[in-house]
């Protein structure tokens, strides 16, 4: 009741002192989380933490905090692409600073399933990872989907090469490759590699 969001804006008033003015991190630090414990999803404390843990590289504070921001963005139904942004930004913590493919591929597929078919950056991030981790037949998958993001001729091009190459040398099947270096041919007239 109003009792607790009083104690909420005391507590951000005071944290922002905390930040601000003493340069106090670790104080700020625990005051936004105390702010946390009787308001959470309290968007000002997230933002801050945020922030904070961000500058300092506190990676797995970061992840936390980036879920439970967009747990709030999902459930005060904030814009897609306030979601796409935050669920973007946690996939690559998993991804470059936790070093959790597996927890990065599902971030990275929830927002193509959920929020934006066509996120590109997703898209690639995605075929990064399942490069890095020789998961082939995802990998074949994670093309397909860069398919639909590929713009123009030469860019589609480029990807059904990526793909007939993956499905001759990773995947044994030489017909479907045939078939994808018939695609490359269409696109991109007497192409030498698609011709050999």
């Amino acid at each position: 009741g109003r009792d607790a969001e009083t104690r909420a804006f005391v507590g951000r008033r005071l944290a922002e002192i905390w930040e601000q003015r003493e340069r106090d991190v670790t104080k700020a630090e625990e005051t936004y989380r105390y702010v946390l414990g009787i308001a959470p999803g309290d968007k000002d404390a997230l933002e801050a933490l945020d922030r904070i843990y961000t500058e300092h590289g506190a990676h797995e504070a970061l992840a936390e905090v980036l879920r439970q921001r967009l747990r709030a963005a999902e459930a005060s139904s904030a814009g897609k692409s306030e979601q796409v942004e935050l669920a973007y930004r946690l996939g690559q913590v998993y991804e470059h600073e936790l070093l959790r493919p597996a927890q990065a591929i599902q971030t990275y597929t929830h927002i193509l399933d959920k929020l934006d078919a066509e996120h590109a950056e997703s898209v690639h991030s995605l075929a990064d990872i399942y490069t890095r981790e020789q998961q082939w037949p995802e990998l074949f998958g994670a093309f397909e989907r860069e398919l639909a993001v590929a713009g123009g001729d030469s860019a589609k091009s480029d990807v059904y090469a990526k793909m007939a190459r993956l499905a001759s040398d990773h995947l044994g099947q030489k017909d479907k490759a045939l078939g994808l270096w018939t695609k490359v041919l269409d696109l991109r007239g007497e192409d030498p590699e698609a011709l050999n």
